[in-house]
């Protein structure tokens, strides 16, 4: 049983804007639990960090009390289908995944990495071979890959989904509709909102706000979704601001 009384959040850390050490010290300081660590970020790019440089990350981490709750690998899907950058791109997701594994491992959590990674809704023979060689990598390392969509009929196994419910709203769809007809499927939850804006956002923003909280973590729940929810502050206008009142609201609403 957990007997973290931390909320059950985790953090993206490159919105942040700081250096890496800064900005999990700062989740650390407000009471977040976990980061999430960009595959994408100069700091934090797998081939910048080699095995030093790794444990070093994962001391850190350990030090402040944290743990990496997923490796972003948001790199463009467009990639996937150019034949001049789906070798680049396969091989950025694959060293995501190496960096998910090598960290749980670290962490001693050998074989719960998540990477989220965006994938094409495509059959096309191009990325089918992309798509197994990035499958066989997440399955040789056993982690976890997460692909968001707004459709989790259109992510096949061995590719979990990923659920952003500012993605979901954006494509017209209902996130816990979407979240339940994910069952057995999740491998990743992020916390933001679509605002009426239009903006990706915190959630509980007063007169922006459109996704219900604790109906959406319910959801979730309902659909077997054990892991920590990561708050993704990417495209947020101010996400330290941000951060902080999604943990106030967190905690007033939600109580699971």
């Amino acid at each position: 049983m957990d007997s973290d009384s931390r909320p059950l959040l985790a953090a993206t850390i490159a919105p942040l804007g700081l250096p890496p050490r800064d900005a999990l010290a700062f989740l650390s300081k407000i009471g977040i639990r976990g980061a999430a660590i960009s595959a994408t970020d100069r700091s934090t790019r797998p081939r910048e960090l080699d095995r030093s440089a790794r444990r070093d990350l994962v001391a850190c981490m350990g030090r402040l009390e944290l743990h990496c709750a997923a490796v972003d690998c948001f790199l463009p899907v467009a990639h996937f289908l150019d034949p001049a950058e789906v070798d680049r791109a396969t091989s950025a997701a694959i060293g995501a995944i190496e960096l998910a594994a090598e960290i749980a491992s670290l962490e001693g959590r050998k074989g719960l990495g998540t990477v989220v990674l965006p994938l094409p809704a495509s059959e096309e023979a191009l990325f089918q071979a992309t798509a197994d060689a990035i499958a066989q990598a997440s399955q040789h390392h056993g982690v976890r890959v997460a692909q968001p969509s707004a459709d989790p009929t259109s992510v096949r196994a061995p590719f979990l989904v990923a659920i952003d419910p500012a993605q979901v709203l954006a494509s017209g769809n209902d996130p816990l509709s979407i979240t339940l007809a994910a069952v057995g499927k999740i491998g990743a939850v992020r916390i933001v909102d679509l605002l009426r804006s239009g903006n990706r956002g915190p959630i509980g923003e007063p007169q922006e706000a459109q996704l219900d909280l604790h109906a959406f973590v319910s959801a979730c729940r309902a659909a077997g979704f054990t892991e920590d929810f990561v708050v993704d502050m990417r495209q947020w206008t101010d996400p330290r601001g941000g951060l902080l009142a999604t943990l106030e609201r967190w905690s007033a609403g939600v109580r699971l």
